[in-house]
């Protein structure tokens, strides 16, 4: 049975093509199960407050369909996605495109919701070389805890409390990195 995501609040992701401002945002994440078990996704691209497309990964591994709801946007959403670095699969770069950059927002939309809910009664944070991972502690982050972790580290620390759209980004960004 497909499972919906909840969503607290969309991430909203900014750019600009030819001197336009566009924002976008995934909506109505779905995970459903393949033919084997593994989880697939399906979900609404929205740019500038309309819905573009409905992203739908294939139950046996086929291509990604799209449905397309608004052509002009989807084309503004394709061009500034083949404009972005690849991303990185151990140490293959894998060309960006529409369907890579929607399975990006979607996985930076999930983990934005997850944070969300955690952020208001525990503290959560990383070193700027973490990688993807984050350390989380049971109690909201007060002044007193920071300068303690901060003391215990003796590094940078970057805390999802304080700004979690960066701290997504941030963390993600290996994502654009060699793993080798």
């Amino acid at each position: 049975m497909p499972k919906k995501k909840e969503v607290v609040q969309y991430l909203t992701t900014t750019f600009t093509v030819s001197e336009k401002p566009y924002w976008c945002h995934v909506r109505n994440i779905v995970e459903h199960l393949d033919h084997e078990g593994a989880p697939i996704f399906q979900a609404e691209l929205w740019m500038n407050d309309q819905l573009v497309g409905t992203y739908v990964e294939d139950d046996w591994g086929g291509p990604v369909r799209w449905f397309i709801a608004n052509q002009g946007l989807f084309d503004v959403f394709k061009d500034y996605a083949a404009t972005q670095p690849p991303m990185y699969f151990m140490d293959m770069p894998l060309e960006m495109d529409a369907d890579l950059f929607m399975a990006h927002l979607m996985g930076k939309q999930e983990l934005y919701s997850e944070l969300t809910v955690l952020i208001a009664t525990q503290t959560i944070y990383r070193t700027s070389d973490m990688g993807e991972g984050f350390w989380t502690i049971n109690a909201p982050l007060t002044s007193s805890l920071r300068d303690s972790i901060n003391a215990e580290h003796g590094v940078d620390l970057i805390f999802a409390n304080d700004d979690l759209p960066t701290f997504i980004d941030q963390m993600m960004a290996s994502e654009f990195q060699p793993q080798i």
